[in-house]
């Protein structure tokens, strides 16, 4: 056993002693004070959940947006452009818009 542990269990053991016979006069603090503080923090990370929750939806969004302006751009890129002959020759019935 090495002589800085031994020194830091002695102190750590004293110093738990020492907060266990004063108990009496901290917990009391403690509890006033230490639970609306961890109540305030999970509302807070509640809130910070929920706007996170509402910036993925809102990215989400657009990049799907981006995707289905993709596909339609390459859907018009791949298909081949009409030639003047095909367009001159209709068949009968149909009207040119």
């Amino acid at each position: 056993m090495g002589r800085g542990y031994a020194g830091g269990l002695i102190t750590g053991v004293v110093l738990s002693l020492v907060a266990a016979a004063l108990s009496p006069l901290w917990r009391p603090a403690v509890s006033r004070y230490a639970r609306p503080a961890a109540k305030g923090a999970i509302k807070q990370g509640l809130l910070a959940f929920d706007v996170g929750r509402e910036r993925v939806a809102e990215l989400s969004e657009t990049l799907e947006d981006l995707l289905a302006e993709a596909q339609m751009e390459l859907a018009a890129e791949r298909q081949p452009p009409a030639s003047p002959a095909a367009a001159a020759v209709r068949p009968s019935g149909v009207d040119a818009a």
